[in-house]
């Protein structure tokens, strides 16, 4: 939204916004099941309706965030622990830059899956790291913020 303050509303000291319209879009709760849409690490289409069928952790993360990168341990301890109990693990990045993304990828060695999200606001997400738990069918069960909380819920829905 944009809002131009005019010289006689800096003199008045106060302006007034008769109507204000704005594109509102519902973002992803618990219990929904969400569309979301990204690029691959290789390039290629996909959604989230292509891991359906297992309990799936979503992992939003950035090239550029520190406390991302201090997660991953956890994270792979996680999947290392519940990979034989069909849960899978995808990582959605909320990176501008696809360069910065590429080479972070590079350097992180991620084994699951990979991807960028070119409209990261479809998701709600508005710090990283964040977590979703999907169960088979893609309805979110359990969102987290860190690795410790993650695995709860996990631990939870994969006794």
């Amino acid at each position: 939204m944009r809002v131009t303050v005019t010289a006689d509303d800096a003199a008045r000291g106060e302006m007034s916004l008769t109507e204000i319209s704005a594109k509102v879009a519902p973002i992803p709760a618990v219990g929904d099941t969400p569309m979301l849409a990204f690029r691959r690490a290789d390039g290629s289409n996909a959604t989230l309706k292509d891991f359906h069928g297992r309990n799936t952790v979503v992992h939003f993360w950035a090239s550029w965030c520190g406390p991302c990168k201090q997660q991953l341990p956890g994270l792979r301890r996680l999947r290392e622990r519940y990979a034989a109990n069909e849960l899978s693990i995808l990582g959605l990045s909320l990176d501008h830059d696809a360069s910065a993304w590429q080479t972070a990828l590079k350097h992180l060695d991620l084994s699951w899956p990979q991807g960028r999200l070119s409209a990261a606001a479809d998701t709600g997400v508005s710090s990283v790291p964040a977590y979703w738990l999907l169960d088979p069918a893609g309805k979110i069960i359990a969102k987290a913020y860190d690795a410790d909380e993650l695995a709860t819920a996990v631990a939870k829905r994969l006794k």
